[in-house]
């Protein structure tokens, strides 16, 4: 079963006699933890505070489609319940692929429905684009942002947790943005920044072993 760096807690070194012995990561409650903080918060506002605010999709979709509310209001419904209910699918996925392969491919999934539902010609066409592709990419993205705070936490976790969900509650920026016709622009912000995080990640841990091995040079 594979384990990327970023799904680990401990790291394992030789010891003597070539036994593994077991040593605290790192990045646990370090600095680089705390930015899968600020990461989880943006995850959130994205994923679960669009989730709270498709009232306003809802609307739109009402004067376009002429449809009832009832049928209209499946759209969101599925969405939303999808992108919970695969949690335990997700789970697997995690554990065989790692937490960052998932989220990415989960926010390609999410971006690919939101992009086919503009091309909707009728609310059955959303419920495939919105409902299954937008909100299975959202399970995707969303748990890996709850995992990961977890795995990164031991002193704060409860913290680290609180903190990051408190983006979900960010939601009424979409109502704000949608007003003034400016949401994708805060929606691509917020996206540029998770892939400068993807991109500075590997310098980081770069400086991060070279002040190791100086440490471990300087303790010799």
């Amino acid at each position: 079963m594979y384990t990327s760096h970023e799904d680990i807690g401990y790291d394992f070194e030789d010891g003597p006699k070539d036994k593994k012995t077991l040593k605290p990561h790192p990045n646990i409650d370090g600095g680089w933890a705390w930015m899968m903080v600020l990461s989880s918060f943006f995850v959130h506002i994205l994923i679960m505070g669009s989730q709270m605010a498709l009232g306003v999709l809802n609307v739109e979709w009402l004067e376009e489609f002429h449809q009832s509310r009832g049928l209209t209001a499946w759209v969101s419904s599925l969405s939303m319940g999808i992108t919970l209910i695969v949690g335990p699918f997700i789970g697997l996925f995690i554990n065989t692929c790692g937490c960052r392969q998932t989220a990415i491919i989960g926010g390609l999934v999410n971006s690919l429905g939101w992009v086919l539902s503009a091309y909707a010609a009728n609310v059955h066409y959303l419920f495939i684009t919105f409902g299954v592709a937008a909100g299975l990419g959202s399970g995707m993205a969303y748990l890996p942002a709850v995992v990961m705070v977890g795995r990164y936490f031991q002193k704060r976790r409860a913290l680290a947790q609180g903190l990051s969900t408190t983006g979900t509650g960010f939601g009424w920026i979409y109502d704000i943005t949608q007003k003034y016709d400016f949401s994708f622009y805060i929606c691509g912000l917020l996206y540029m920044i998770g892939i400068l995080f993807l991109l500075i990640q590997p310098c980081i841990r770069i400086i991060e072993q070279s002040r190791r091995k100086y440490m471990d040079g300087a303790h010799v």
